[in-house]
């Protein structure tokens, strides 16, 4: 069960910074599991995360049920091994922005 510790305000405090992005279906699978169950609204995915966790990469504590990663305060290692599926989920946004683009 969820406590209040691990809502999303929590994530939020001073000095914490977020990073936040969406891996396609099967990465978040092969890292994760199967996705959580969509949360009711104001409420966190069920997890066994501690979602204000420093520097590890786990689901997102609101999106992780439409793919979406989070790691707070990332090292410089993590960043960098993170980049690779940061340029895919770039590519990915990139490619809807223009499709959307296209359809004006």
């Amino acid at each position: 069960e969820m406590g209040d510790r691990n809502g999303p305000e929590h994530a939020n405090r001073k000095g914490v910074f977020r990073l936040s992005f969406p891996l396609n279906k099967s990465t978040y699978e092969d890292s994760f599991g199967k996705h959580p169950e969509r949360p009711l609204k104001g409420e966190v995915i069920k997890s066994h995360f501690d979602f204000t966790e420093l520097n590890l990469l786990m689901p997102h504590p609101v999106y992780g049920w439409m793919s979406w990663v989070q790691i707070l305060n990332p090292s410089h290692t993590n960043f960098e091994l993170l980049m690779p599926k940061l340029e895919v989920a770039y590519s990915c946004a990139q490619k809807k922005f223009e499709t959307r683009s296209m359809r004006r």
